[in-house]
């Protein structure tokens, strides 16, 4: 461990925000609970195994902070596919009962 000088921190910049759970769609999860939606995709990549891990740690991390922030319950899938190369990140707002 080391210690820094505070404008080090200061300096540091916040994370971009996510594009696939914007506030539009996480809005769009809220006005239709227990629909499935697909959230992002890509096909005809070859790094598309890269891309469903990407998918699957964000929608992870954002299953936990809504459930936190919220009390959300998202559930969330990640489809591949080796024949096209694709990837694809599924998610649905459980309405509580």
């Amino acid at each position: 461990m080391q210690a820094v000088d505070p404008s080090v921190v200061n300096n540091v910049r916040p994370g971009a925000s996510s594009r696939i759970f914007s506030d539009d769609n996480i809005q769009t999860l809220k006005d239709n609970p227990n629909q499935w939606f697909l959230m992002a995709s890509v096909e005809g990549k070859d790094n598309y195994l890269n891309q469903v891990r990407s998918y699957n740690s964000s929608a992870v991390y954002f299953k936990n902070k809504l459930k936190n922030k919220y009390n959300m319950t998202i559930e969330y899938k990640c489809a591949q596919n080796t024949r096209d190369k694709s990837a694809k990140l599924y998610a649905i707002l459980i309405e509580e009962e």
